[in-house]
């Protein structure tokens, strides 16, 4: 089993093509967005310059933005968006092996600021009001969540916030592939170590919202392409054995 581990990740590797290496004209890039180039409304929300990229998720400094310094230690990353306060229901079945959060934490927290669909896209900076109402549209959500209400509930969807553990013991999952493994992306030498958060699958464990490591063709800024038909399935095969 560990000798077709290893071929099945020598063969992603072959099919993959090169990363993109920049948000720039991403799925993640705001830029042009008529709510970031045009940004009117209260004073604070004057205060933000408007056309920026990295400026609709992160904020460098707190002075000024009606950021405090508490709300950049509450929050990772140098976090500047209006985070969601919904309860969602996490993933749970009958044969699952690892342990699941009972919400969202890290970093998948902070995408579901966007993605669950409560938060208008242009409330961040401590903006308090959405002056153009611009909430999340259908190709933003979380895949099949309702596209005029919040999509809180988790329950048939890839857990987040789950602990990978492999092996035979209990809490355990035969199924999934030593953590030692190479992880058949476009960075030479990652394992699944690396696309893990705290020794958890967050969102970002299969999606890089910098676009850094996203390969050519891969749709969902997917670290690994998952339709290509001269390795199918390859996004999942890099962690599941089956």
């Amino acid at each position: 089993m560990r000798l077709v581990s290893v071929l099945l990740a020598g063969a992603a590797l072959t099919v993959a093509a090169a990363a993109q290496g920049t948000i720039r004209n991403s799925a993640h890039d705001f830029s042009s967005a008529a709510w970031n180039t045009n940004p009117t409304g209260t004073a604070s929300n004057q205060r933000v310059k408007p056309g920026q990229v990295c400026g609709v998720c992160h904020i460098p400094h707190v002075g000024g933005r009606g950021i405090t310094a508490d709300d950049r230690i509450s929050q990772p990353l140098l976090w500047g968006r209006k985070m969601s306060t919904v309860t969602y229901t996490m993933y749970t079945s009958p044969t699952i092996n690892g342990t699941t959060d009972p919400q969202p934490t890290g970093s998948s927290r902070l995408c579901l600021s966007c993605h669950d669909g409560s938060v208008a896209l242009d409330l961040y900076h401590r903006r308090t009001i959405s002056v153009a109402n611009e909430y999340v549209p259908g190709d933003y959500r979380v895949p099949g969540k309702p596209v005029t209400t919040p999509g809180t509930d988790f329950g048939a969807d890839h857990p987040i916030s789950i602990a990978y553990n492999p092996g035979t013991g209990a809490g355990q999952d035969p199924n999934l592939r030593p953590i030692t493994d190479p992880f058949a992306g476009t960075v030479s030498g990652q394992t699944i170590a690396d696309i893990l958060e705290g020794n958890k699958v967050q969102c970002s464990s299969c999606h890089d919202v910098h676009n850094v490591e996203v390969p050519t063709g891969s749709q969902n800024l997917l670290r690994i392409q998952n339709n290509n038909p001269a390795s199918p399935s390859a996004l999942c095969l890099a962690c599941h054995i089956k």
